[in-house]
């Protein structure tokens, strides 16, 4: 069975994001929706201008929130300030982890070098390859106190020897499970369920890309309804109804799905994460936001394919 491709991983560069055979794929799927319900807060964008000297307060003064100083707080304690959001594995890496409380990219074993009996030692090249590997930042992003050990290990012998021999050296060693022990993430509840989350940030989704789309067909193309999984199942059950018309019902549960999206949004841009308790927000949800989102995704990428053309163009010219 086919896995179903979310909006927002169709309109984002897979690159940005873990690759589901990595380690640590399963354990940043709370950030990514985070991370994917905070591009869409307006609070957010406004806490943005505001960091980087550029609100107007006269101008933006509708989009202006009575507590943008909670916005502008979260906004920093989350990372933002330091990273745009346009590559998760980079957020995740440097403030996602934390916030969550779970441990970011695991150092990899590298082999640094292979050394041959009898052979000329460079040392200059072997502490250039020793101080290549310790500034690492997939070192730097766990810990300040990371350490790794240089082993020497055989490349003859007895390879089950070898092995026991390397198994002993581990356990000798106290290694200290990565996992970090004070998340500053607000998390309401104690249980993360995702799918709530994700049924209303689809629906936000399919709002932004379909603003003029009958609210009962959205909810259904949205699939906030098992009953009515898509359109096609919701116009059936409607061309079938002798008394109840089925829309009323997916009309009322899309209008709620919506309002508690734009809940969940809000709540994320001060802290708070999965909450979707009512917001005071100084005006109505800027749908828009999402095109906004995908124009610029399109941008990036193009932006990328000329940059990868002129290197290209300058590599050939050069040889």
């Amino acid at each position: 069975m086919n896995k179903t491709i979310e909006p927002w991983e169709h309109y984002s560069a897979s690159k940005n994001d873990f690759d589901p055979s990595d380690d640590n794929y399963q354990s940043s799927r709370k950030g990514k929706l985070l991370y994917e319900v905070l591009k869409l807060s307006p609070s957010i964008e406004t806490a943005s201008l505001y960091i980087n000297n550029q609100l107007d307060r006269y101008k933006d003064r509708e989009y202006i929130p009575s507590d943008l100083d909670a916005v502008v707080e979260a906004y920093k304690n989350l990372g933002l300030n330091e990273h745009t959001l346009s590559n998760f594995k980079s957020w995740w890496n440097h403030h996602g982890a934390y916030v969550f409380g779970e441990p970011p990219t695991s150092p990899e074993l590298v082999p640094l070098l292979t050394i041959f009996a009898n052979q000329e030692i460079n040392q200059n090249e072997c502490l250039s390859i020793i101080d290549s590997y310790a500034k690492d930042k997939s070192l730097e992003t766990v810990s300040e106190n990371t350490a790794v050990m240089l082993l020497a290990i055989p490349l003859k012998g007895d390879k089950k020897r070898i092995m026991k021999r390397f198994e002993d050296i581990l356990n000798s060693q106290t290694i200290q499970p990565m996992r970090i022990e004070d998340p500053s993430a607000i998390l309401v509840g104690k249980r993360f369920v995702a799918e709530p989350i994700r049924k209303r940030l689809r629906v936000l989704w399919m709002k932004g890309l379909s603003p003029n789309m009958v609210i009962h067909e959205l909810g259904a193309e949205a699939g906030i309804s098992d009953k009515y999984p898509n359109w096609e199942t919701l116009a059936t059950a409607i061309a079938n109804s002798t008394e109840t018309d089925p829309s009323n019902s997916m009309r009322t549960a899309t209008l709620r799905s919506l309002r508690e999206a734009v809940n969940t949004v809000e709540n994320a841009a001060r802290g708070r994460f999965p909450c979707h308790d009512s917001v005071n927000m100084p005006g109505d949800y800027k749908h828009d936001i999402v095109l906004k989102h995908i124009i610029a995704n399109i941008q990036m990428k193009k932006n990328l394919k000329e940059r990868l053309m002129k290197f290209k163009i300058e590599s050939t010219l050069s040889n």
